[in-house]
C-alpha cells in the first residue's frame, strides 16, 4: 500500500470505531435518561404539536413564535429563512383542518436536540390539496434554558 491509502485506510478504521461508540452511548442515553433528559423531550413534543395546532387553527402569533425567525426551513416550496412575514402567510395561506403526530423520537447532543415524527395532514395550501403523509424533522439549539429551533424540514411520504 501507498502511504496515501494506508493514511486513509486508518482514517476510515477510526472513523468507523468513533461513530460505532458514538450510536452504542446514544442508544444507552435514550434508555436511561434523566428526569431532566425527559422533561426536554417532553417540551420539545408538546412544542411541535402546538406550532401544528396554531397552523390548524391560524394562529400566527402563536406560530411565528414558535417557529421562530431566521430558522433554515425546507419543505416542497424549496429552502428559506423565517421571518415573522413568511410565517403569518405561511399561516394564513394553508387551512389545516386535521393533524396526526406519530413515532416522536428526540436525540439530543450537547446543546441541541433533533426532533423527528411522522405528520399526516389534511390540509390545503394556496388552493392545493398539502402532500401527506411528511416525515418531519426540527433541530434546537439550547441557549441558557431555552430552546430555539434553528432547522426545520417537511418530507412527502414516497407512495412507491
Amino acid at each position: 500500500m501507498t502511504p496515501r491509502l494506508i493514511d486513509l485506510s486508518i482514517v476510515l478504521a477510526l472513523f468507523a470505531i468513533g461513530g460505532a461508540s458514538r450510536l452504542g452511548a446514544q442508544q444507552a442515553g435514550q434508555q436511561g435518561k434523566s428526569e431532566a433528559g425527559q422533561a426536554v423531550d417532553s417540551l420539545l413534543a408538546q412544542r411541535e404539536r402546538a406550532q401544528w395546532e396554531a397552523l390548524k387553527t391560524r394562529d400566527t402569533t402563536a406560530f411565528a413564535q414558535l417557529m421562530g425567525g431566521n430558522v433554515v426551513d425546507i419543505d416542497v416550496s424549496g429552502v428559506k429563512r423565517t421571518s415573522p412575514s413568511t410565517t403569518t402567510r405561511y399561516v394564513l395561506g394553508c387551512q389545516t383542518s386535521n393533524f396526526a403526530l406519530s413515532d416522536l423520537h428526540v436525540a439530543r447532543y450537547a446543546g441541541s436536540a433533533v426532533v423527528t415524527y411522522k405528520a399526516t395532514i389534511e390540509a390545503t395550501c394556496w388552493g392545493q390539496r398539502a402532500p401527506s403523509p411528511l416525515y418531519v424533522m426540527t433541530v434546537y439549539a439550547q441557549q441558557g434554558s431555552a430552546w430555539i429551533p434553528i432547522a426545520h424540514s417537511e418530507t412527502p411520504a414516497a407512495h412507491w
